[in-house]
């Protein structure tokens, strides 16, 4: 009944594309994102999968290093067009992904004094991102504004040190 992929290194995130239900995006420890075509929509309801497939049984549609130390989170974001990624290296990478073309690099966000654990697309507006790292801060991303201060009103609440835009480099 079930169906597994099994890929050469610890993958600490998987998630399917909200929008393109067969497409599944693998992170690992080595840095590399993995995405995949699982053709799990071809399936019929009574139709058993394959017990398990190893990763040279399958071509990825992209393999590709983001980073060079571990990813820990990674988010689908702008209608599955891009994928933000929580690296242990202390950076959020905001990579342009779209069927057909290659995977590039778009946005280095920079800032966290430690591994970044978890990333966020706001669900109201695609040009801003949560980050939140081992170092205690949530980092709140507005890319459409640079070096300019935010503040939450829940600060004290949730116990956060800090909210603020850090800054972005464009790459």
């Amino acid at each position: 009944m079930k169906k597994s992929v099994i890929l050469p290194s610890p993958i600490f995130s998987v998630k399917y594309s909200y929008f393109r239900p067969n497409i599944l995006c693998a992170c690992e420890e080595n840095g590399f994102i993995t995405i995949i075509d699982t053709g799990c929509e071809k399936k019929r309801p009574n139709e058993e999968f394959n017990n398990t497939l190893y990763f040279h049984e399958i071509l990825p549609l992209y393999k590709y290093q983001a980073h060079y130390n571990s990813i820990f989170d990674f988010e689908w974001c702008s209608q599955d067009n891009k994928i933000l990624t929580a690296s242990g290296d202390m950076s959020s990478l905001l990579m342009n992904y779209e069927t057909g073309s290659n995977v590039f690099n778009e946005l280095l966000l920079i800032g966290h004094s430690k591994s970044v654990k978890n990333v966020k697309q706001a669900f109201y507006d695609d040009k801003i991102f949560a980050s939140c790292g081992r170092d205690g801060i949530i980092f709140i991303w507005d890319i459409r504004t640079n070096n300019k201060n935010l503040c939450n009103k829940n600060c004290e609440i949730f116990d956060i040190p800090h909210i603020h835009v850090s800054t972005i480099i464009y790459i």
